[in-house]
């Protein structure tokens, strides 16, 4: 949609279930969309579509660009987050570790850091750079729906089935 006119510039079609998630680009005028077909897709802003991510084994629950706009991070219900170049579509990390569907996923301001959230109740903390998991966030009682970093890339807030938005502080891995 163009705004204030309101008025529809494209119509994203390629998806053969529900979609689930969109994000844009923050750098290139391009768009990513989820979907429960397992897939997801990349667009142009004109409608076209430029690539799809194929490779999970269950539905698509959110996306999110990392801060350079290169990679696109995917969150599933296969218990799975993976990481993918937007130029080539080859899969660069593919991240286990939640005991339960994976919900969200979003990255540190910086780009070194991705955080995932998922229907185990508990939010994780990735180093990009090792891939390897920095810290869980342990605290809800209900599957985490939500994960977010602060622009200054100290706090991790999390939001929950349980009612509660938590806070934590990536320096002392604690929550405040």
């Amino acid at each position: 949609w163009s705004m204030p006119q309101i008025a529809k510039i494209a119509t994203l079609k390629g998806h053969t279930e529900r979609a689930t998630d969109v994000a844009f680009s923050p750098v290139d005028n391009c768009l990513a969309t989820a979907s429960a077909d397992k897939t997801a897709k990349l667009w142009n802003s004109d409608g076209s579509l430029l690539m799809s991510f194929d490779g999970h084994l269950d539905r698509l629950a959110r996306l999110a660009f990392h801060p350079s706009g290169k990679y696109l991070g995917t969150a599933s219900f296969d218990k799975t987050w993976r990481l993918w170049d937007i130029n080539t579509g080859t899969e660069l990390l593919l991240q286990e570790g939640h005991s339960r569907s994976v919900y969200g996923v979003s990255f540190h301001p910086d780009g070194s850091l991705a955080a995932s959230c998922g229907l185990d109740a508990n939010a994780r903390v990735w180093d990009l750079r090792s891939g390897r998991l920095y810290c869980t966030l342990i605290g809800h009682v209900k599957p985490v729906l939500g994960v977010g970093f602060s622009p200054n890339g100290h706090l991790v807030a999390t939001t929950s089935e349980d009612n509660f938005c938590r806070i934590w502080d990536l320096r002392t891995r604690q929550m405040l």
